[in-house]
């Protein structure tokens, strides 16, 4: 007898409830209860999944999102870690590279000082090694070219060297200056000035080079006083009597000088300014003519060099009152200092020799050292007292500092006496 099967008690679940209900065994596809069943299932499987899912994403998404910000922190954070490392080995680059910039600029600099020290005294012992050429800016036989033709000599034999004198004249002396500023500063061509220099520049400051800014001072070599002399017909035998004469008579007497600009022509400006007396200018082409003048009594008074004007008072052709010297000179010691006349009274023609602004220093040393020991030789000083002048042999920076100063000194004597170019 065949044994009936048992009926299967499967738990009914909650979520499919129809599968787990027996089916007939007969049954050979679902009814269409079991049909809509399974679609529920589907359909409600799919809901589940969909929102399974849905949840999924979302946390999926926080997390990402979450993530991302997170990852663009560590990004933002990691990026500035790098710019500062980069800002830091930059500024330490830099500082190094200053430091080792400062360090070669320190070493060149010194080295270069050495070497241009050592170049400087090498070339001051090989110097000269080629005759050395002296511009004289006035002609042959005048006051700067007697003085350059005694002391420049000299120097060829001190220097074992060719010295060529050579006369530039022209442009009230300008010429001459000019060339010796535009000259290589190698030593080899110097300048014999005088005065005149820096007297024209008090009415012609627009001169193409100027005395203190476009050359090396070398030294001061002699110092010429004037001599205040009169016509000997004029009645007087003192400044004083000069001076009462020339106020009682205001603009009646003449003064005779060696042109505008010159020594003569300024060093009158400042005595009649000082005496508070008017005098008229007549000017003439040169010392020399000018010492004629006063001699033929064309005009009454002159005040110029002594070289061009003693002569003519020790042969009586000419009465001379005073030297312009701050004191009276051991070359003329029967004449009375203008000074003590009229107190603070100096001027004076010098004399000295002047280089191309470059020039090396050690070059300007070395002609100094000769220079000042040829203005010692007792026979120049001698010969040069004898004509009434004074030797005095200065140092570079006194030559320098006494042209500053007459340059400032006759450009107020100017200015104050209304002097003008004629």
């Amino acid at each position: 007898m065949r044994r009936r099967p048992r009926r299967s008690r499967r738990r009914r679940s909650r979520i499919f409830p129809i599968l787990t209900r027996p089916c007939s065994p007969t049954a050979s596809r679902p009814t269409r209860s079991s049909a809509a069943g399974l679609r529920t299932w589907r359909s409600r499987a799919r809901r589940m999944k969909k929102r399974s899912m849905s949840t999924s994403t979302t946390a999926s998404s926080s997390s990402a999102i979450a993530t991302s910000r997170s990852a663009r922190r560590r990004r933002r954070a990691s990026e500035r870690r790098r710019r500062a490392f980069q800002l830091t080995w930059l500024r330490d680059q830099k500082t190094e590279e200053v430091c080792m910039t400062t360090s070669r600029s320190l070493a060149i600099a010194v080295l270069g000082g050495v070497f241009a020290c050592a170049g400087a005294s090498a070339l001051a012992q090989r110097y000269p090694t080629k005759p050395i050429r002296v511009l004289v800016p006035f002609s042959p036989g005048g006051g700067t070219d007697i003085i350059a033709r005694l002391t420049m000599p000299r120097l060829a034999e001190a220097l074992s060297q060719g010295v060529v004198i050579e006369n530039r004249t022209g442009g009230g002396g300008y010429i001459a200056a000019e060339a010796v500023a535009k000259a290589a500063p190698d030593g080899y061509t110097l300048f014999f000035t005088a005065a005149n220099l820096v007297f024209s520049l008090s009415f012609f400051p627009k001169q193409p080079v100027d005395p203190v800014r476009d050359f090396a001072p070398v030294s001061l070599l002699v110092k010429e006083p004037s001599v205040l002399a009169v016509h000997p017909s004029l009645p007087v035998k003192s400044v004083k009597e000069l001076v009462a004469l020339a106020k009682a008579n205001p603009g009646k007497l003449n003064y005779a000088s060696g042109g505008v600009g010159t020594s003569p022509h300024l060093n009158t400006e400042l005595f009649k300014m000082m005496a508070h007396v008017n005098m008229v200018h007549v000017p003439y082409n040169g010392v020399g003519p000018a010492t004629i003048g006063a001699i033929v009594g064309e005009s009454q008074v002159i005040l110029a060099p002594v070289s061009a004007v003693f002569p003519q008072a020790k042969a009586g052709k000419l009465r001379a009152l005073a030297i312009t010297l701050g004191e009276r000179s051991e070359a003329l010691p029967g004449l009375p200092a203008l000074a003590e006349t009229l107190p603070g009274f100096a001027a004076f023609q010098w004399y000295g020799v002047l280089a191309p602004r470059e020039t090396p220093e050690a070059i300007v040393a070395a002609l100094n050292k000769e220079l000042v020991k040829i203005m010692q030789i007792r026979e120049l000083r001698t010969r040069l007292i004898g004509e009434g002048s004074v030797a005095v042999g200065s140092t570079p920076q006194e030559f320098g500092v006494h042209i500053r100063d007459e340059k400032e000194k006759w450009a107020k004597v100017v200015k104050a006496s209304g002097a003008k170019s004629e």
